[in-house]
């Protein structure tokens, strides 16, 4: 196993969660299990720039009574909100990961919905926003995998064209991206999927 400092995910404190799983093989990460939260926020700070002063990342579930859900993600620095980004569906995990080795983390936000969706978002904190690096939806599940060339993301997609394919029978189809010091690029020699538009 890869052990690398700079490539394990921070583990951090959070306030009022209880958390544990997995979402890169082999590496500490933090995961909500289940439930609807109410407005309390959930609380991680770290110095995601490295300026010697901690950012807050607050997260909050809202849920309006309906089947409409979303999570919003805070970005405070010196007790000051930023930034702020919403995400989709019901939140169930955030990781910081250092991308390109230079001690700044990444924020990575997994959230859950309907018909076994999974959403993935990875932002970078610059200046006073959060910008987005990466996203994904798949109803077919979405892994992050360490790998000797960094970070990879493998996205499940569905063959909806051929009749004979179906989730429980069908061969796993993998839409895959690496990191490659800049941004996440389509991984033809992984992928046996297409790029998606």
């Amino acid at each position: 196993m890869e052990t690398r400092p700079w490539r394990w995910v921070i583990t951090v404190l959070l306030i009022g969660g209880g958390w544990s799983g997995h979402a890169l093989q082999g590496t500490p990460s933090l995961r909500y299990p289940g439930g609807i939260w109410d407005a309390q926020p959930r609380i991680v700070r770290y110095d995601l720039d490295g300026d010697g002063k901690f950012e807050t990342i607050a997260v909050t579930q809202q849920f309006d009574g309906t089947l409409t859900m979303e999570a919003m993600i805070r970005l405070l620095h010196e007790g000051h909100e930023v930034d702020q980004v919403a995400v989709p569906d019901h939140f169930t995990g955030l990781e910081l990961v250092d991308l390109n080795y230079d001690r700044h983390r990444q924020i990575v936000v997994w959230s859950e919905g309907g018909a076994h969706c999974t959403n993935l978002r990875v932002m970078r904190y610059q200046g006073t926003q959060l910008i987005t690096l990466f996203e994904a939806s798949s109803a077919a599940g979405i892994e992050m995998r360490k790998s000797a060339h960094g970070l990879q993301i493998w996205i499940g997609r569905e063959h909806w064209q051929d009749p004979n394919w179906s989730y429980a029978t069908g061969k796993p189809l993998m839409e895959v991206y690496g990191w490659d010091g800049t941004a996440f690029m389509y991984r033809r020699d992984l992928s046996t999927a297409p790029q998606s538009s």
